[in-house]
């Protein structure tokens, strides 16, 4: 669940409202006795009265500032940090249209504290015109400038100096090509992680080799690959690593990039790799029949392949992690199965925790096998940029950590929250600028339980429990995610020994408890890479008898889906309930690639490779 946020005068008055019936109401409370109100909704919300902005060559850019956008965030959360702590932030550049019937735009710069207790984005800065900015420099140029500042200076809140560092620049392919001032994905060489030229191939650049030397820090600053570079970047002048320091972010890559394409081959590619249309449509009932497993973490529920032009990232993750392995078995030869599972199971480890480290090098090896055997199955133009980059994602994660923790999901979503904070189409500067401020003022944390970690009974259904718990309840919330009696898509979790649980009563009773039964004699994912067990995922349908849990036993959210008579198992990623900051070094209890299944991942490959001979 998310933590909490009060807005003690600004939610009374959303931002993207008018202010008279705020105003209405104030006048109303000070004809009432209340003479210590104010009568003007912008004195109390302290919206500004003027907004500095600097004309550039194709728009307006305003700085609202690193620092200013740090110290609200420090104030806010109120958490204590020693001093020279060093603050890293992940930095988040793209392009926002905000108007149908012009070329109106924004490009905000946005930032986030890389720490679980620091969860909300801020703005540093936005540039606003009517097309492209025409270099990277009317974007950047005061962001640098007083990083450079406060490098050199320090950041200092509360009488406590801090050291900033940029951890990560996470944006898609266009923006990333744009402010490192390199070639972009439709370049020669456009790849930014390897030295590989393109060849360009029925009007698409294609990149064919997955063993090509990569591009490294020093060598990007000496320019050793001429060809790569456009100009000089602004994060050069802060001697930021222009490799390193630039992940793949894999909502545009996998998500956007590689599932879209798949889906679009089997909808309108060639006609040995098309379904007909009795099977798309049985394909669009059975995503639709699934609806009603889907957990409440996902915000948008799976949609028919009519509306495929519009699913969002999210619903192209869902089906990849989730949905893909229980439904395409149906509908697609058993090698065209076999080679969209190396690419869930590739993704679904790098998304975990702790086995994006421990099994990084097997993630790898599935990923060029899905690569290499895409050539074969739907031939070699379809190895674009996207597609090519996929092994260099284990890369990227050994130096961040798990996929999540440095994708543009968060920023993305952001940028809708700009959007409709902005009222008209005049001035959006100012009206930004006037957001800001209006939700920093008297903004307050709650530190609840569900932010310590703490889980919390939300409803009561009023009757004992056979184990004598005084009272039984239909949900109960931890961090990241919430479990229900009553909801069959929410019943299900992991228990921290790895074993499976559906909840039968939620109750407390001086010690928190529930009852629940175990999934017992539990079979492997067929057409899988590995023996799916040893990556937490099962199938079975044979319950134990109700037994007594201790809540704190609960490990992970597990998300049920209807596979071939049975139900099929998968720990929901980004829900584990743990305290503070997750480690990474050592291997997870769910999610562990055993010897048996690397032997299987490897007889996976040989039998593939049989196939394709023949």
């Amino acid at each position: 669940m998310k933590t909490s946020v009060f807005f003690p005068a600004a939610s009374l008055f959303p931002c993207c409202q008018s202010f008279l019936p705020a105003e209405k109401l104030l006048r109303i409370h000070r004809l009432n006795g209340f003479q210590g109100v104010t009568s003007s909704a912008r004195s109390l919300l302290r919206t500004p009265r003027i907004t500095h902005t600097k004309k550039t060559t194709f728009g307006y850019y305003f700085h609202y500032g690193l620092g200013t956008a740090l110290r609200d965030q420090l104030r806010i959360t109120k958490m204590p940090m020693d001093a020279g702590y060093t603050i890293q932030i992940n930095i988040n550049i793209d392009g926002l249209p905000i108007a149908k019937s012009s070329k109106s735009q924004l490009w905000p710069i946005l930032g986030q504290i890389h720490h679980p207790q620091f969860p909300h984005l801020f703005v540093i800065g936005a540039f606003h015109g009517h097309s492209k900015p025409s270099c990277p420099f009317e974007v950047l140029e005061e962001f640098i400038n007083e990083f450079n500042t406060l490098t050199r200076e320090g950041f200092e809140f509360s009488g406590t100096r801090y050291t900033i560092a940029i951890r990560a620049v996470i944006c898609d392919s266009p923006a990333r090509a744009f402010i490192t001032c390199a070639k972009g994905h439709t370049g020669y060489f456009g790849c930014s992680k390897c030295l590989q030229e393109g060849e360009y191939r029925q009007h698409k650049m294609l990149f064919l080799d997955e063993n090509h030397p990569l591009r490294t820090d020093s060598g990007f600053k000496n320019r050793v690959n001429e060809e790569h570079h456009t100009g000089i970047s602004p994060f050069e002048h802060i001697s930021l690593l222009m490799v390193s320091t630039f992940p793949l972010d894999y909502m545009h890559l996998v998500c956007l990039g590689v599932v879209k394409k798949m889906i679009s081959l089997w909808l309108k590619g060639y006609q040995t790799t098309k379904l007909d249309a009795r099977n798309i449509k049985k394909l669009s009932e059975d995503l639709i029949s699934m609806v009603q497993w889907i957990p409440v973490e996902f915000c948008r529920k799976p949609r028919g392949l009519d509306e495929f032009d519009r699913w969002k990232a999210t619903e192209f993750c869902l089906f990849l992690l989730y949905l893909s392995p229980v439904i395409l078995h149906e509908y697609l030869p058993r090698l065209n199965v076999q080679h969209i599972c190396s690419l869930q199971c590739a993704i679904f480890i790098l998304c975990h925790p702790t086995d994006c480290m421990y099994n990084n090098d097997d993630a790898k090896e599935l990923l060029t096998y899905f690569v290499q055997t895409m050539k074969l199955l739907y031939g070699e133009e379809t190895i674009i940029y996207n597609v090519h980059n996929l092994v260099h994602l284990p890369e990227d994660v050994k130096l961040y950590g798990p996929l999540d923790s440095f994708s543009a999901f968060p920023f993305e979503n952001h940028m809708q929250v700009i959007k409709k904070s902005l009222r008209k189409g005049s001035k959006p500067l100012a009206q930004l600028h006037n957001r800001i401020i209006e939700r920093n003022s008297g903004v307050v944390l709650h530190n609840s339980q569900i932010k310590s970690g703490e889980p919390v009974i939300i409803r009561h259904r009023g009757r004992k429990l056979p184990s004598g718990s005084t009272c039984s309840n239909v949900t109960i919330q931890f961090r990241n995610f919430e479990l229900s009696s009553m909801k069959k898509a929410d019943k299900c979790c992991y228990l921290e020994d790895g074993r499976i649980m559906r909840i039968k009563d939620i109750g407390i009773d001086g010690e928190k408890n529930c009852t629940g039964q175990i999934l017992l004699n539990t079979e492997r994912l067929q057409i899988y890479p590995c023996d799916s067990r040893s990556v937490g995922i099962h199938v079975g349908n044979q319950w134990s008898n109700i037994q007594t849990f201790n809540i704190n036993e609960i490990s992970t959210k597990a998300i049920g889906l209807p596979y071939r008579g049975k139900f099929c198992f998968y720990p929901l990623l980004h829900t584990r309930n743990t305290q503070g900051i997750e480690l990474i070094s050592q291997p997870a209890t769910i999610g562990l690639f055993s010897k048996i299944g690397i032997l299987q991942s490897n007889a996976f490959f040989g039998i593939s490779s049989a196939l394709l001979k023949s």
